[in-house]
């Protein structure tokens, strides 16, 4: 009981900060908001998806290209509210990415009106950032439920991993602004969340649910394409040879359910731009400012691992506010502290699968279903990384963001948990082994 009021109090305190966030923040200085804004606006306005065309302006939006499920759902929520006011704000000629030059930090510029309480002008666009918000209480409870199948129950690592999400300022950011990456991290999550139930109680039921969480996925943002693997790699653990037409059955759900919810989308991409993905024509309306023009360096990778890092826990605006510089030494100390964590529980699950059998791995973690969440999370984790490197070989910095990650929000918090508290383990253990060690010298003097 005591921990589910610490979770009320962890996710009543990120409301506060995210609505306090959605409504300082003026409108549009968050990465691509006002573009977001303009397709959910266009299909309140026109009920019909917009084209994307390849040159930019000819764009009623510069995100036509994406699919639709987040533009949909605020469509729906907001349309009925009133926008009076145009939401193409003018835009800021001081403005400059360098956060280090002197320029205003507003990519837009910003009328008086728009702070007006409930103003009739911009009440859909500040509606709509509080659907965002709400978005962010799930992926916070998806957080925590996921970080409890790691404990089994009750315990820290839940309530840690919500936490760490909660109170990432990033987060709170993206999360108080009109972007589809917050339904990416809420569908990112529910999908290792489900993946790791459907491993260890598999029913047809649960892999019904997971495909059609896939379909949604792919609806929403086709990064989530990276977690496909996640349920087949669930029903492989599961399959039973006694009863193959039952995995068969699950895998037949998980691969096409997907297709069925989603593949409408991806067909009409294919009839407009002849390309399922519509990547060459949102590439030619980019232009050349976020394509890479030469190979993937090393000193590319280092700029992507600094940019991405700070941009993953505090960078705001238009990449143009960032915090101190000890703040983000302390948070890549925090970060480096849950990776040797990490490295002690791999340790510890290595010895627990010799001491059972190696040849029983599948067995070991159908049991284990802690041990389950880590490595599904590590796995979510490590596809969608993969994912994104393969699209930094295309485009240039402005695909560093931290935020393209949010595919993974979820499970990477619950890592980060599972690391300090086996590291919070490790110095504990040691602190009582010197202490016993000292006694039994004092003892034997």
């Amino acid at each position: 009981m005591k921990e589910k009021r610490w979770l009320v109090l962890v996710i009543a305190s990120y409301v506060v900060l995210a609505g306090a966030y959605s409504w300082v923040v003026p409108l549009g200085e968050s990465p691509d908001e006002v573009d977001h804004f303009l397709y959910v606006r266009y299909l309140v306005e026109n009920r019909e998806f917009p084209v994307m065309h390849p040159n930019a302006a000819e764009n009623e939006t510069m995100e036509a290209n994406q699919p639709p499920l987040f533009y949909l759902l605020n469509a729906v929520l907001t349309g009925p509210l009133p926008m009076t006011a145009t939401a193409d704000f003018p835009l800021n000629a001081c403005f400059t990415f360098d956060p280090f030059d002197g320029g205003r930090a507003h990519f837009y510029l910003h009328a008086s009106a728009e702070q007006a309480p409930l103003s009739a002008d911009y009440l859909a666009f500040r509606a709509a950032r509080l659907v965002s918000v709400v978005l962010g209480v799930l992926t916070i409870w998806l957080t925590y439920r996921l970080g409890r199948y790691v404990t089994m129950s009750s315990g820290p690592i839940g309530l840690l991993a919500a936490g760490i999400l909660a109170f990432n300022p990033q987060f709170i950011f993206m999360t108080a602004s009109v972007n589809n990456d917050v339904l990416t991290a809420v569908l990112g999550a529910a999908l290792v969340y489900f993946t790791v139930e459907a491993g260890q109680t598999p029913s047809l039921k649960r892999f019904v649910g997971l495909g059609i969480l896939m379909g949604l996925g792919l609806l929403t943002k086709f990064a989530l394409l990276a977690l496909w693997p996640l349920p087949l790699l669930a029903i492989f653990l599961t399959a039973d040879k006694k009863q193959p037409r039952r995995s068969v059955q699950y895998v037949a759900v998980v691969l096409v359910l997907p297709l069925l919810v989603a593949g409408w989308w991806y067909f009409r991409a294919y009839l407009l731009y002849g390309d399922p993905l519509a990547w060459d024509v949102h590439l030619q309306a980019k232009g050349a400012e976020v394509l890479r023009t030469t190979p993937l360096t090393l000193t590319d990778l280092r700029e992507f691992v600094v940019i991405h890092f700070q941009s993953y826990w505090a960078w705001f605006g238009w990449l143009k506010i960032k915090a101190a510089s000890w703040v983000y030494a302390v948070l890549a100390m925090w970060v480096f502290v849950a990776m040797l964590g990490l490295l002690l529980v791999s340790r510890d699950g290595l010895r627990q699968l010799q001491a059972t059998g190696v040849g029983q791995w599948r067995s070991w973690l159908r049991k284990n279903m802690g041990v389950t969440a880590v490595l599904l999370s590590l796995l979510a984790t490590g596809v969608i990384y993969a994912s994104l490197f393969r699209y930094i070989q295309t485009i240039n910095w402005s695909g560093y963001q931290g935020r393209l990650a949010y595919a993974a929000v979820a499970p990477m918090a619950v890592l980060l948990a599972v690391g300090w508290e086996r590291t919070a383990v490790a110095i504990t253990q040691l602190g009582r082994s010197q202490r016993t060690t000292g006694q039994k010298l004092w003892y034997s003097v």
